[in-house]
């Protein structure tokens, strides 16, 4: 009704527009259409890029909790040391190793790793460990830890170097471990010392079997004099005292004899008077007055 109010050329020119703002219309809402679509695709990205990047924090997180609770809970001494070499973590395991109490966690927390070993070897340790750390990265050795109860006790040392510079020591008593190597080489020695006394023994036999055979051979031709010369010569005197003396060096061998077969020792009642008063026959008759 209001077109016709116009003339025909004010309707037409009215009606180019409104088609005109129709259109513009149109191209607008599909210009903000394509906007808001391409804006979703761009959020979507940014969204699954925080999944991901939160999906990557969450398995950090937890890796280093699983770390955190391996140290924990092995039974190796761990310490984690910083740049400028003061503790930052003690695990419960170096803690027993120690002798530490809680409290005393606390105060070692922040000290440097030196304190960790007896004073007279602070300096020492101190300058092998840095020296060996600037050579390959680790450092392996042995020290003894001062325990708070009194005791001290062997312990082998690893230091590793972090890359941030830092250092991570661990620890494991090895007391019983050197008590045990200890034992063993005594036993070792023990068993050497049972071989050679072995083979002395042999050796001993071979030589005892051999003197007899001499001494039996002296016994023969002394007993013969005895038996042949005349009683109260000085003679049938001199071939008593020589079989006496055989009879003596036949008992010797038959005590090295016994060494050699390792018999037990027997404990018998013995006359010191009886060889004292040979002794004394043999060395008047061979010695001055």
């Amino acid at each position: 009704l209001w077109l016709a109010l116009f003339s025909d050329e004010q309707s037409g020119y009215l009606t180019k527009r409104m088609k005109n703002r129709q259109q513009w219309f149109y191209w607008s809402v599909l210009a903000l259409g394509l906007t808001g679509f391409i804006l979703i695709i761009l959020n979507e990205d940014k969204v699954r890029q925080l999944q991901n990047l939160n999906v990557e924090r969450e398995s950090a997180l937890e890796l280093l909790q699983n770390r955190l609770a391996a140290m924990e809970a092995t039974f190796e001494g761990i310490c984690i040391i910083r740049p400028d070499d003061k503790i930052s973590y003690i695990n419960p395991a170096m803690m027993r190793l120690f002798g530490f109490m809680p409290e005393r966690l606390e105060s070692s927390v922040g000290q440097p790793w030196q304190t960790l070993f007896p004073q007279a070897d602070q300096e020492r340790l101190g300058e092998e460990v840095k020296s060996s750390l600037r050579a390959s990265g680790i450092w392996t050795g042995e020290a003894k830890i001062p325990l708070e109860s009194g005791p001290v006790i062997d312990a082998a040392w690893t230091m590793s170097l972090l890359p941030d510079g830092g250092m991570i020591g661990t620890a494991m008593d090895i007391t019983e471990q050197k008590k045990a190597e200890k034992e063993k080489a005594d036993l070792q020695q023990q068993f050497f010392q049972a071989q050679k006394m072995e083979a002395i023994g042999r050796l001993t036999g071979g030589i005892a079997h051999d003197f007899n055979n001499i001494l039996a051979a002296i016994n023969g031709y002394a007993e013969f004099l005895v038996e042949d010369l005349l009683d109260g010569t000085q003679e049938k005197t001199f071939a008593k005292n020589i079989l006496q003396a055989g009879k003596q060096g036949r008992g010797l061998v038959d005590q090295l004899m016994a060494f050699s077969r390792r018999k037990d020792n027997i404990i018998e009642a013995m006359d010191l008077l009886a060889p004292v008063q040979e002794t004394l026959a043999i060395l008047g008759s061979s010695m001055p007055s």
